[in-house]
Parts: structure tokens; C-alpha cells; sequence
């Protein structure tokens, strides 16, 4: 099985990295926590993982294989609406990352002071539409609307991800 992820992913920051160009932020990194580790899809993040969430610029993101094993990690923008986490890819697609989260259902997340395995649920552009595309806004508008635009498109909301953490 071929574990490498082809550019661009679903950071326009990643994007920006695997182009040539200058990203317009770094990656995170930092200490982390103990991950969680326990079954239940439907857990809720803790006021503690939603500020920590909410303070990083980015997500490191793993998929986790059939056999547990994780591939690399790479850097996605995340917002949170309320009690739940979200993420993007700019478009969907059958390969890199978003592929992988999605036929395995599962993935590691780690944040600055947080590391979690998660259950990944494929929302696409159903229920919280507008939260999410007003928090991407409102959370990346310092980048500019050349690096927010396409994370809020039709193509880009069909490919919402919630993430919910295993406890």
C-alpha cells in the first residue's frame, strides 16, 4: 500500500508549501498530551480540547489504517460551531488524506496540548453549511479572501468532515 499523500491537501497554507510558494502561516507544533484512547464515535470534546482547538491555526491530521498503524500527519485548517470540530479539503477527492479518513472512518488529530484519536464523520454541505463556512471565514479572514474563498465554495463544503474524539 502506497502511503504517500500527493499536493496539494487541504491547507491553502500546505498548498502554498508544496508549490513553491511562501505559506502564509506555519505548521503547529508544541507539546501534546497523552492521546485519548477508547471507542465511542459520538464523544464530546471537552471545553479544554475546544479552546485548544479553537487557539491552533492549523490541525495535524493522520489517517488511521485498517492494521492501526497511522500515516504521516499533515496540517489542515479546522474550525469549531459550538461543541463540534470541523475540517475541509478544498475539493473531494479519492486520494491523499481526505480518502483515507474516509474508508477508514477514523484518524489521529493533534493540536498544541492536545492529541486525540477521532471517529471522522462525512457531513459534506448538510446540516451546519453556513456555521462552518461563516467560521472558516471568520477564523482564517487574516489570510485574505484568496486563501478563505475556496475552503467555502460547493465543492469545498461537500467535503466537511466532523470530527468527533474517542473516549
Amino acid at each position: 500500500m502506497n502511503d504517500a499523500d500527493p499536493a496539494p491537501t487541504g491547507s491553502p497554507a500546505l498548498n502554498a508549501t508544496a508549490t513553491g510558494q511562501a505559506a502564509p502561516h506555519p505548521t503547529i507544533s508544541g507539546p501534546v498530551l497523552d492521546g485519548r484512547h477508547a471507542g465511542g464515535s459520538d464523544a464530546a470534546w471537552t471545553a479544554d480540547d475546544l479552546r485548544l482547538i479553537d487557539a491552533a491555526d492549523e490541525l495535524e491530521i493522520a489517517a488511521r489504517r485498517t492494521d492501526g498503524s497511522l500515516r504521516r500527519r499533515l496540517p489542515i485548517w479546522v474550525v469549531r460551531v459550538r461543541d463540534h470540530v470541523y475540517v475541509r479539503t478544498w475539493y473531494r477527492r479519492d486520494t491523499g488524506w481526505f480518502a483515507h479518513v474516509l474508508r477508514t472512518g477514523r484518524a489521529a488529530v493533534r493540536v498544541p496540548g492536545l492529541e486525540s484519536d477521532v471517529t471522522v464523520h462525512d457531513v459534506g454541505s448538510a446540516g451546519s453549511r453556513t456555521e462552518v463556512d461563516a467560521a472558516y471565514q471568520a477564523k482564517y479572514r487574516r489570510y485574505g479572501s484568496s486563501a478563505t474563498g475556496p475552503m467555502v465554495t460547493d465543492a469545498a463544503a461537500a467535503t466537511t468532515l466532523r470530527l468527533s474524539p474517542d473516549r
